[in-house]
């Protein structure tokens, strides 16, 4: 009953990316069942860090380490290009020998980071706008780590 009513939310029907707003606990409706009933407006979409950015808000540098949800993020795809064979003579200290051959391997077989299966996701009172940075007519134009 309560899943898609337009002013009414329970948390345990909410959908895995919203939240409820920290304050909604003061504005409680009622309860229903043993649950407590909240208001619609007290439910909100939580996003990743990039989601908001594409959105024209930023999380807030004390925020990244509080988010308000983790969900289990979607499968990466492998990546289906060039994947170089042991036999091949790879990397700049390769040396010819088969030592070097795989030390290279292992190299580059170790992860660049931790990664947990999880997605931080942030509310929008965990955000705050974004600007990008002005440039007079004079000023170099920025560019990014691909030169562009």
């Amino acid at each position: 009953a309560f899943k898609n009513h337009p002013l009414y939310a329970i948390s345990a029907v909410l959908n895995s990316a919203e939240v409820l707003a920290p304050d909604a606990k003061k504005r409680v409706c009622g309860l229903f069942k043993g649950e407590l009933v909240y208001r619609r407006s007290d439910v909100s979409t939580a996003l990743t860090a990039k989601q908001w950015l594409y959105k024209g808000r930023k999380v807030k540098e004390k925020e990244t380490k509080t988010p308000v949800k983790r969900v289990k993020a979607r499968k990466k795809p492998t990546p289906m290009g060039f994947q170089a064979l042991k036999s091949y003579g790879m990397g700049s200290t390769n040396d010819g020998s088969e030592d070097a051959k795989q030390r290279d391997l292992d190299l580059a077989a170790v992860p660049l980071e931790e990664y947990d299966g999880m997605q931080d996701l942030y509310g929008i009172w965990q955000t705050r706008p974004w600007y990008p940075s002005r440039i007079g007519p004079n000023d170099r134009i920025p560019v990014n780590e691909y030169k562009n």
